[in-house]
């Protein structure tokens, strides 16, 4: 973990440093904060997706985060993918439009309360550091199964909230799901769309999908299955040739993606 005398010297943000503004709290009219599911019982985290991230912006990466590499969770649920990231040396923030983790004290938010907030991420937000007021720049930005939850007309404005946090050469990941999820006539997935579909959305607004970049994380996410037309992932940057190069996998490391979560595996476990 980063050292406290350090700050100044490494121009570190820490929890307390910061502020959060939003136009609206909780997504009081979203399914998942009138009937809570996944922010109920959701608490995903992988280990091996952090090293590969952790990589990318630090080649010689093997175990430390040398520097303050800054990561926003939309949609945090738990906030165990948040949590894993402060253990790991980074500053990490993680958003919730349903504040049932909160009040239930759930998972990690009596444990990071400074760094897990409840936040309406279709509405204008800002995180910003208390001295100098301004709004934090993250290195990347993730949104586990989040955005088929989301009203298609409210999808625009939450592009606008990441384009406004993300740095010039950070990286926005997300998984989508591309199919229903009704329980008790309540569908809680309001916009299902094919993979190009997004793309297309976030290009219109000024955001590149980075192909390359899927034969590096190989499957492995936090959260979403293999790539299908019901399930994938998107990897969308502001500027394409600032972003940080994807590293060519070794065999070893191929064989570690294909094995970590295989059917042998969580069996042998089991």
């Amino acid at each position: 973990m980063f050292k406290m005398q350090n700050k100044e010297k490494t121009g570190e943000i820490f929890p307390k440093d910061i502020i959060l503004k939003c136009e609206r709290m909780i997504a009081y009219d979203s399914n998942d904060y009138l009937y809570p599911k996944g922010s109920k019982h959701d608490n995903s985290t992988n280990w091996l997706f952090n090293f590969k991230l952790y990589r990318l912006f630090y080649p010689k990466y093997s175990g430390q985060i040398t520097g303050n590499l800054k990561i926003l969770d939309l949609g945090c649920a738990g906030g165990g993918f948040v949590r894993a990231c402060i253990n790991d040396g980074c500053f990490a923030v993680g958003l919730e439009g349903s504040d049932y983790s909160k009040k239930m004290h759930r998972a990690e938010w009596p444990i990071i309360p400074d760094s897990l907030f409840t936040c309406d991420i279709t509405k204008d937000f800002s995180i910003t550091k208390k001295k100098p007021k301004q709004i934090i720049k993250f290195h990347v930005i993730t949104a586990w199964e989040v955005l088929e939850h989301l009203e298609e007309n409210q999808i625009g404005s939450l592009i606008e909230n990441i384009k406004k946090h993300l740095l010039e050469e950070g990286l926005f990941i997300a998984s989508v799901a591309n199919y229903s999820d009704m329980v008790s006539d309540i569908e809680f997935h309001r916009t299902q769309k094919p993979k190009k579909w997004w793309v297309k959305k976030f290009a219109e607004h000024g955001m590149y999908n980075l192909e390359n970049f899927y034969p590096y994380f190989n499957g492995q996410y936090i959260r979403g299955p293999e790539e299908s037309e019901k399930s994938f992932h998107i990897i969308m940057s502001l500027n394409p040739k600032k972003a940080p190069k994807p590293i060519k996998l070794s065999l070893k490391e191929k064989i570690v993606d294909i094995w970590k979560d295989s059917k042998i595996q969580r069996f042998l476990l089991k």
